[in-house]
């Protein structure tokens, strides 16, 4: 019964939601391997280790390298890391010298869920910020990095998304936990180094992006009340990719 409705056995579940939760500790603790595997449900860690390769193509050793430089790196005040959707690979960040690297976690992307990794601040008031996004590395043309506007950061709350793509596609989307995805825009720049601005007034909110070499277009605008007059804003990175697990790494840059 349980292989009909989930479509993959037990076992296997068992192993990738154990797995996907050892994550947790590489990022978070300084644990030998040998500990997180027994703490996530592995007796035996070679078998903890084969596990980790076939879903993630690649060791635990090896995935926590790539989180070593993001470790300890303490974001600016007020900042903080948030997962939004069930991530297949952890994501992290860092702040150095005006700019965020956000390497984002590989994105499970279907008709109903869309994963982000982000690093978001809660704004209360009138506010104007400004950054660029500039792509280090990115594994496929559909990695993405942008901002997600939230009123929360609960799971189920509605927000919208501006990204642009690796290709320079940039696209506008609402997402309602009542209606789904919603098309608002769609632009298409040389590159993906876009500049965004994000401008509160009031009960006003407007998104604006432009390139090197063209004027400010307005991609979304919005005219509702907001709990606490706050709005989140989350500097955001995706990869989404249905055949393999990967990342993409961005960095963006604030004033």
């Amino acid at each position: 019964m349980f292989s009909q409705y989930y479509e993959v056995p037990l076992t296997k579940y068992l192993n990738i939601f154990r797995v996907q939760k050892s994550l947790e500790l590489y990022s978070s603790t300084t644990f030998l391997n040998t500990e997180i595997a027994n703490k996530s449900g592995f007796n035996n860690t070679s078998y903890y280790n084969e596990i980790f390769k076939q879903i993630y193509q690649m060791r635990p050793s090896d995935y926590r390298k790539e989180l070593a430089p993001y470790k300890n790196k303490a974001l600016p005040e007020g900042w903080h890391e948030n997962n939004f959707g069930t991530i297949n690979l952890q994501g992290s960040a860092s702040y150095s010298n005006g700019s965020f690297s956000v390497k984002g976690s590989s994105n499970t992307y279907t008709n109903s869920q869309r994963v982000w990794f982000a690093v978001c601040k809660k704004f209360k008031g009138d506010f104007s910020f400004q950054f660029r996004v500039n792509i280090l590395t990115a594994p496929n043309h559909e990695s993405c990095a942008g901002i997600l506007l939230r009123e929360r950061t609960e799971e189920e709350s509605d927000y919208y998304y501006c990204v642009v793509h690796k290709s320079g596609f940039f696209t506008t989307n609402h997402v309602s936990a009542k209606t789904g995805y919603q098309y608002i825009d769609s632009l298409q720049f040389n590159n993906a180094n876009i500049f965004f601005k994000i401008e509160k007034t009031h009960k006003a909110v407007t998104v604006l992006v432009r390139d090197e070499s063209q004027d400010w277009v307005v991609v979304l605008k919005l005219n509702q009340s907001f709990k606490d007059d706050s709005l989140f804003v989350c500097l955001t990175s995706a990869s989404r990719d249905p055949i393999r697990l990967s990342s993409s790494e961005f960095k963006i840059i604030t004033p």
